[in-house]
């Protein structure tokens, strides 16, 4: 069996684990990566087919300053998004709406009730409520107005998270507003008295994501071992040992410092056997499905569709589709001349490409495609976005404390937060604290939903 020792070791280069490579490369750590697949980048894949590009995973990314950094010590050509980009739609009974950032905008919407109007005026003027575990549903209703749930942040938290509201914990993706309503005992006073934060610009990698992936190859050659799945991990006497099979034969990797960038039903199974409690809590972890069709048309087949990022579809109206983002209107290059590039994101659970039109066509010719496709892709994913039901805060401490305990760490989108940027800056933070020898119990990097 071959040995492999290394200082650090980080189990997956998903773009966690290519944050955390890229902290300890700044640091000059000796470090190794193992990934089961045959390239890095996890779920950020591209497809290049027929004059489109486009993604099998995340399409956009917010750039924060470690995120950004990365990406241009990968010389990687990056390019922004079209100026029609700023605009964004809400499909609601009345057709297709605008929606901009001001509470102007919100009062003149037709769309709206006098009573949600009036309830979103005088939310200063209610007692604050409950400070624990509550839908984002409930608490939105409560705060603001029912109708303002469901018309406005249904199809928002969807677009995200791409879960029920009904289900999704407020303190999990809300938490600065919870922390606010207790502090100011109002939304409408924390937003005025909150320091404003920048603009998150988004980027996009010419050749789409799948580049990521290749350009970290070729930048972390001596670092990244691909092809080699984890089979077991096990620890003596403050030494890491992991199994893994590459090629057909067993491999010994031994490490001081052991970073999981594995998504937790996948750590789960490889801490099964030495870690029973870790790998418990693991499981707790439930992840939500995501859908979608990839789809081209010609110019003059779409023109009742406006130039724009795209638009969501609130729960309430039914529909199988809830939510359509216009790649080729965000980024240059996604399409051929003459011809636009969206995906459609459906609750349909069907690969096959044609299916999942015909399933769908009814509603695309309603929000204004029409004529024949000349381009079709169906991506399924059976756990993509973690689902973050209430109680999920308390499952993440559980789960931190537990790794701390083992002297594991951890990091990924199933720790707080699922964006690009976000899932990249936990791997970074994660990796810096073994380095710096932190010595507080909860590692002052990690990123947690407190």
């Amino acid at each position: 069996m071959n040995h492999y020792p290394s200082d650090f070791l980080i189990l997956g280069s998903g773009i966690a684990g290519m944050g955390a490579a890229f902290a300890l490369k700044n640091k000059g750590a000796d470090f190794l990566i193992l990934e089961s697949e045959q390239q890095a980048g996890g779920m950020l894949k591209s497809i290049k087919s027929d004059g489109y590009t486009f993604e099998t995973g995340a399409n956009t990314a917010a750039i924060n300053p470690e995120y950004l950094s990365f990406l241009e010590s990968l010389e990687l050509p990056l390019i922004k998004p079209l100026p029609a980009s700023d605009r964004r739609f809400l499909w609601q009974r009345e057709g297709m709406t605008e929606v901009k950032n001001s509470i102007f905008s919100i009062l003149k919407a037709p769309w709206l009730s006098h009573k949600a109007k009036w309830a979103l005026v005088t939310e200063p003027f209610r007692k604050p409520g409950n400070a624990g575990e509550e839908s984002v549903y409930d608490f939105v209703s409560r705060r603001l107005h029912p109708e303002i749930a469901e018309k406005m942040v249904d199809p928002i938290m969807k677009g995200i998270y791409g879960a029920d509201i009904r289900k999704l914990s407020a303190l999990a993706v809300l938490p600065g507003l919870k922390e606010g309503e207790q502090q100011y005992g109002s939304l409408f006073r924390y937003l005025l008295n909150a320091k404003p934060k920048p603009k998150r610009e988004i980027r996009g990698i010419v050749g789409g994501f799948s580049e990521l992936g290749k350009a970290f190859a070729r930048r972390y050659p001596e670092h990244l071992h691909l092809g080699t799945k984890v089979i077991a991990v096990t620890k003596s006497d403050d030494v890491w040992q992991v199994k893994a099979r590459s090629e057909g034969e067993e491999r010994l990797y031994t490490c001081n410092h052991l970073i999981s960038a594995l998504p937790a039903h996948v750590a789960s199974e490889v801490l099964q056997t030495t870690f029973p409690g870790l790998s418990y809590k693991l499981t707790h972890v439930r992840y939500q499905p995501m859908a979608t069709l990839s789809i081209g048309f010609r110019e003059e087949d779409c023109q009742a569709l406006p130039h724009c990022f795209g638009f969501l579809v609130p729960s309430y109206m039914n529909k199988k589709i809830f939510g359509i983002l216009f790649n080729s209107s965000v980024f240059a290059g996604k399409a051929p001349e003459g011809h636009r590039l969206m995906t459609i994101f459906h609750r349909e659970d069907e690969m096959n490409a044609n299916k999942v039109y015909n399933h769908l066509k009814g509603e695309l010719e309603e929000f204004g495609l029409k004529g024949v496709p000349q381009f079709l892709h169906a991506n399924y994913w059976a756990k993509a976005i973690p689902f973050m039901e209430p109680g999920y805060p308390e499952m993440v401490k559980a789960i931190n404390e537990s790794a701390d305990k083992a002297g594991l760490f951890v990091c990924g989108n199933y720790l707080g937060k699922v964006a690009v940027g976000d899932s990249f800056l936990s791997g970074y933070q994660v990796a810096e604290v073994p380095y710096s020898k932190c010595s507080s119990k909860i590692p002052v990097g990690r990123l947690s939903l407190q």
